[in-house]
C-alpha cells in the first residue's frame, strides 16, 4: 500500500543550470609578447592584443623572448626613447618582425611599444605607447580585443547604451555593423565586458571562428597609413567587468606543494575487486561471439550477438605492446581495471623487426613470442586488438626506389611505388600470419584482433611539405604519367581529386593483400585528423570510418618532444572548445565510428572535463570505439608510476579518473536517450567527385552550430535554441555555454562541472563546488539506477600537475619544466546530496588511489536522501575518489 507514495518521492529532479556564484576577480595577465589574457575561475575569457597589418594585410608576427631578454629590450628602447615613461609599471614588449620577413613592398621597419595595466578601482586602465623607429607603412595597426567564442556566443554586443547586434551561436565569415563610440558592452546572462574610450573612437568587428575560436574586434582609429620615423602613437582604455579586475605581472609560475596544491601518492594498480577496479571477474574471453562487425546501422556487433557492443581502450606503445612475460598479465589486468575493453598496438612495427632486417618479413622471434603472450592475457580478460601495418617502420633500402629523411616518404611512396607496396605486402603478411602458441591461432585467425588499419595517419595532402624532393619528384612523374600536365599540386582542386584516387587505389590494393591471406577482422585507413578528399573516397569503402583528435596538443617551440612546449588551444576550458566538432561530418549511415586516438595533454587545467564532452560527444554522434592516447609508451612504468607528462594516461591520475567514469558510462550506453540525437552527414552512396572538400574549406557546411551542432545536442540551424541552451531529447546531456556548463544525468551516471561557489543539479546528484573548480563524476557500480545503487564511486576532479611543474607565466602557456613526484591536487570540496531509498544504509568513505578506505565521512539523512561534504585535503592525505556503500 506504501509503493506508490515511496516512488513518487524518488522521483529525480531535472537537469538544472548552476546557480551564479557572488562576484569574482577577473585576472589580467599581461605577457611578455604583448598579449594581455583575462580569465576567471572558468577559464579564458579574451585576449587584447596589439597586431600589424602591412598593406597588401599580410599580418606580421610577434617574436616573444624569456624575461631577461624583454627587460633588455625594455631598457634599450627607453634609452633610445626617452617619451616611454611606463618603466615603474612595465609589463611588457612586443617587437614585431622585421621587413626581411615579408614581401610585396612593406616598407615598414618594426614597431616597439610599451604597455602597462593599471588598477583604478574595481577596474582596470590598459595604456600603451607605440613606437615607429625606422617608420611604417601599414593598412592597420592596433589593440584586437578577442572573445573566446565559447564563452561569449550569444551575448549581446552595445555601443553607447544601444544595443548593436549579438554574436551569433551558427558559425559563418561575418562581419558585423561598424561601431563608432566611447562605451563598448559585450554581456551574457551571467557576465559583463566594457571598454570605456576617453573620446569616440571606430570599432570593427568580425567572426573569426572558420579559422580561430575567437570574436575579433580592432580599434580602428589613429594608428593606420604611414609613420614617420621614430612617430609615437598612442592608445588607452578602460576595462570594466561584473567582476573586479585584477592586473598581473608575468612571470614564472612554479607549481609547488602549499595550501592550494596537496601532494597526491600515486598508485598504479588497485586492489583487485574494490570499487576502483573496473574489470569483469565473469568476462567472456574476446572473441567468444566471433568476430565484431558491423550491424549496418553505424554500430559494433558480434557475429553471434547482433546487440551493438561499444569499446573504450587506450594506446599502448613501444616496448609495452611486446613485455616481459612476468609483466604481461600485469599489465592486461592494469587495462581491465581502468575499464579499458580494446588496446591499439602502435608502433609495434619497428620493434617487431630483426636488427639489421634486410627484409620487411626478417622477424625477431623473441618478440612475435612475447606479442603472443601478450594477446593470450588481454584475450582471457575480454580485451580486444586494434594493430597498423604501418606506423613508424621504415623498409630495409633494398626495398624502395629511395629512402627518405622518414617514413612520411614510405607512405607516400606507397600511392605509386610497386617495390614500396609489395615490402608493405611483406610485412603485413608475415604479421598476420604469425602462429600464436598460447591460443593455437594464428594472428589473422583470431577474433581477439578485431580492426587492422593499413597505415596510421597517411595522406597526401597532409605529408606533402614533409617529403624529400625525391619522393615529389616520384609522385610528380606519376601525375604525368596520368594524363595531366604541369607540376603536381595536392592543394588545387584537379590534384586533391588525382591523390585521392591514388588513395582509394591503394587501399583496395591493400585490402586484397589481407584478404587473400584469409584475415577477418575489420579494416580502414585515412585515419588521423584530416578531413578530406582522400579521407572521402576511402572510407566509403572501409568497413568502418576511424579519425583522431586532439585538444591542447603541445606545439614545441623547439626541438620536437622537448621544453619548452605551448598549448595550441590557450588551455580554455574544453565545454566551450570544438575540438570534437569535425567529427560529427565524419560519421556515415552504415558504418561503426571510432577515435583511435583521443589526446589531450596533461598540463591543461581543463582536462577532467573529458568527463562530460566525450561520453557527452561519443553517445549523441553514436561513436563505436574510443581509444586514449597513450595509457603506457614506457617499459619502466610497467614497474613504477612517473609524472604526468605529454600523453601517458596511466601516469596522470586525473585522466585515468576520467576513463574510470568515462569508460563505464559510453560503454553501457548511459547517454544513449534517442537516435534522433545522433548527427550523420554521409552516407555511402555519396559521390566523391561532387564532394570534393578541400581541409581548409571543412567546418562551413557542417560545424554551423560549432561543438553543440556536432554532438548532436542542437535541433538543425534554422531553429536555435533562443536561450543558447542545447539538450539532447531526453535531458540526459544539457549544455549551456555562456555559462561553461555541462551536465550529464542518465539512471546510473550523473556529473556536471562548476566554479567556487555555484551549485548545479544532475538528477540524482546535486552539488556546491568549493575552494576550486571541479568536475563531479558519479556512476553506479552495481548496475542498478543511482537512486536503487548500494555501490556508487565519486569521482572529484580539479587540477592535477607535477611537484615543481614550471610555466613561464601565470596563465600556463608555456610549459618549461615538467616537475617531478608526487603529484599535486588543486585544493578543493564540494557538498554533495545524494536522491537514494536507502538513505539508512549508505555509508560515505575517503579512498586512497589504490580504492582501500581510509576514512568514513559524516552524514546527513533525510527522508529520501543523503547529503555529506567532500575535501580532498584529508588528514590521510589528498584524494580524488570516494566509495557510497555499505
Amino acid at each position: 500500500m506504501c509503493r506508490k507514495p515511496f516512488l513518487v518521492s524518488l522521483l529525480v529532479p531535472a537537469l538544472a543550470l548552476l546557480q551564479a556564484p557572488a562576484m569574482g576577480i577577473t585576472t589580467a595577465i599581461v605577457r611578455a609578447d604583448g598579449t594581455i589574457s583575462l580569465q576567471d575561475e572558468s577559464g579564458s575569457l579574451a585576449r587584447i592584443a596589439f597586431d600589424q597589418f602591412t598593406p597588401d594585410n599580410k599580418f606580421v608576427t610577434q617574436v616573444e623572448g624569456d624575461t631577461t631578454a624583454i627587460q633588455t629590450q625594455i631598457t634599450a628602447v627607453q634609452s633610445k626613447n626617452p617619451q616611454f615613461t611606463h618603466i615603474g609599471n612595465l609589463l611588457n614588449i612586443r617587437r614585431l618582425s622585421s621587413p626581411t620577413d615579408l614581401t610585396n613592398g612593406w616598407t615598414g621597419g618594426v614597431l616597439e611599444g610599451l604597455t602597462k595595466v593599471a588598477q583604478s578601482g574595481t577596474d582596470a586602465t590598459v595604456s600603451s605607447n607605440v613606437l615607429a623607429p625606422n617608420g611604417a607603412t601599414l593598412s592597420w595597426a592596433g589593440p584586437h580585443l578577442l572573445l573566446d567564442a565559447g564563452a561569449w556566443a550569444g551575448a549581446v554586443v552595445s555601443m553607447d547604451g544601444v544595443q548593436m547586434f549579438t554574436l551569433p551561436w551558427a558559425v559563418g565569415s561575418t562581419v558585423f555593423p561598424s561601431m563608432k563610440g566611447q562605451v563598448l558592452t559585450i554581456s551574457t546572462p551571467t557576465k559583463t565586458m566594457t571598454f570605456q574610450f576617453a573620446v569616440p573612437t571606430s570599432i570593427r568587428s568580425q567572426d573569426n571562428r572558420l579559422w580561430v575560436p575567437n570574436f575579433d574586434f580592432r580599434v580602428q582609429d589613429g594608428l593606420s597609413g604611414t609613420w614617420a620615423i621614430n612617430e609615437l602613437r598612442n592608445y588607452s582604455f578602460t576595462l570594466k567587468t561584473n567582476d573586479s579586475v585584477a592586473p598581473v605581472q608575468a612571470s614564472p609560475l612554479v607549481i609547488q606543494q602549499g595550501p592550494d596544491w596537496l601532494p597526491l601518492t600515486p598508485a598504479i594498480d588497485v586492489v583487485p575487486g574494490s570499487i576502483l577496479d573496473m574489470s569483469d571477474p565473469k568476462v567472456a574471453p574476446s572473441g567468444s561471439k566471433g568476430w565484431v562487425v558491423s550491424d549496418g546501422l553505424g554500430n559494433f556487433a558480434t557475429q553471434q550477438d547482433s546487440t551493438p557492443i561499444r569499446f573504450y581502450g587506450a594506446n599502448i606503445q613501444y616496448g609495452c605492446v611486446m613485455p616481459e612475460k612476468q609483466f604481461a598479465p600485469v599489465l592486461a589486468a592494469r587495462i581491465a581495471a581502468i575499464g579499458y575493453n580494446a588496446v591499439r598496438f602502435m608502433p609495434f612495427d619497428s620493434w617487431i623487426m630483426q636488427q639489421n632486417a634486410t627484409a620487411s618479413d626478417q622477424f625477431d622471434p623473441n618478440v612475435q613470442d612475447r606479442m603472443s603472450y601478450f594477446i593470450a592475457e588481454l584475450k582471457k580478460r575480454g580485451i580486444y586488438i586494434w594493430m597498423d601495418m604501418l606506423d613508424e617502420r621504415v623498409p630495409p633500402a633494398a626495398e624502395l626506389d629511395f629512402v627518405g629523411e622518414n617514413n612520411d616518404d614510405y607512405k607516400a611512396l606507397l600511392l605509386v611505388s610497386d617495390n614500396a607496396r609489395n615490402s608493405w605486402a611483406k610485412f603485413a603478411k608475415t604479421t598476420m600470419n604469425t602462429e600464436n602458441p598460447y591460443t593455437g591461432l594464428a594472428w589473422k585467425d583470431d577474433p581477439t584482433i578485431a580492426w587492422v588499419c593499413m597505415q596510421n595517419e597517411a595522406y597526401l595532402r597532409g605529408q606533402w611539405n614533409r617529403i624529400h624532393s625525391q619522393t615529389k619528384t616520384l609522385i610528380n612523374n606519376a601525375w604525368l604519367a596520368s594524363g595531366h600536365t604541369g607540376t603536381f599540386d595536392p592543394t588545387t582542386t584537379a590534384g586533391a581529386a588525382w591523390g585521392a584516387s591514388l588513395h582509394a587505389a591503394l587501399y583496395n590494393w591493400e585490402k586484397s593483400q589481407l584478404k587473400g591471406i584469409g584475415v577477418k577482422a575489420m579494416l580502414t585507413d585515412i585515419n588521423g585528423i584530416h578531413d578530406d578528399n582522400a579521407a572521402k573516397q576511402v572510407w566509403n569503402m572501409c568497413d568502418f570510418v576511424d579519425s583522431h583528435a586532439y585538444w591542447d596538443h603541445p606545439l614545441w617551440l623547439g626541438a620536437p618532444w622537448t621544453l619548452p612546449t605551448t598549448g595550441q588551444e590557450d588551455r580554455r576550458p574544453m565545454l566551450t572548445n570544438s575540438f570534437l566538432s569535425t567529427q560529427a561530418s565524419k560519421r556515415q549511415y552504415t558504418k561503426p565510428f571510432t577515435l583511435s586516438e583521443l589526446g589531450v595533454s596533461s598540463a591543461n587545467a581543463f582536462r577532467a572535463d573529458q568527463a562530460l564532452i566525450v561520453p557527452a560527444a561519443a553517445s549523441m554522434q553514436g561513436w563505436g570505439a574510443i581509444f586514449r592516447f597513450i595509457m603506457i609508451g614506457s617499459t619502466y612504468e610497467l614497474s613504477f608510476p612517473g609524472i604526468a607528462k605529454e600523453f601517458n594516461g596511466q601516469d596522470d591520475a586525473l585522466t585515468v579518473a576520467v576513463d574510470r567514469f568515462t569508460s563505464q558510462v559510453f560503454r553501457r550506453g548511459d547517454l544513449y536517450d534517442s537516435p534522433n540525437a545522433e548527427i550523420k552527414l554521409m552516407t555511402n552512396n555519396d559521390d566523391p567527385a561532387a564532394n570534393l572538400i578541400l581541409p581548409d574549406q571543412v567546418g562551413v557546411a557542417v560545424n554551423k552550430l560549432g561543438w553543440s551542432y556536432a554532438t548532436g545536442l542542437a535541433v538543425p540551424p534554422t531553429n536555435l535554441p533562443a536561450n543558447g541552451i542545447f539538450a539532447s531529447p531526453k535531458k540526459t546531456v544539457m549544455f549551456a555555454p555562456q555559462q561553461n556548463q555541462l551536465l550529464l544525468n542518465s539512471a546510473k551516471s550523473s556529473a556536471g562541472v562548476a566554479i567556487p561557489g555555484q551549485s548545479f543539479n544532475s538528477g540524482a546528484m546535486q552539488a556546491k563546488i568549493t575552494g576550486s573548480r571541479a568536475v563531479l563524476a558519479m556512476q553506479s557500480r552495481d548496475g542498478q539506477p543511482l537512486v536503487y545503487s548500494k555501490k556508487i564511486l565519486l569521482t572529484h576532479m580539479t587540477d592535477l600537475q607535477n611537484s615543481n611543474e614550471s610555466y613561464g607565466s601565470q596563465d600556463r602557456q608555456v610549459l618549461t619544466d615538467y616537475g617531478t613526484l608526487p603529484y599535486l591536487v588543486k585544493a578543493g570540496g564540494a557538498t554533495v546530496t545524494l536522491t537514494t531509498a536507502y538513505p539508512t544504509y549508505l555509508h560515505v568513505y575517503r579512498l586512497d588511489m589504490a580504492g582501500n578506505r581510509i576514512a568514513q565521512i559524516p552524514v546527513t539523512k533525510g527522508s529520501r536522501s543523503i547529503t555529506f561534504s567532500i575535501d580532498n585535503n584529508g588528514p590521510q592525505g589528498a584524494t580524488i575518489y570516494y566509495e557510497i556503500g555499505r
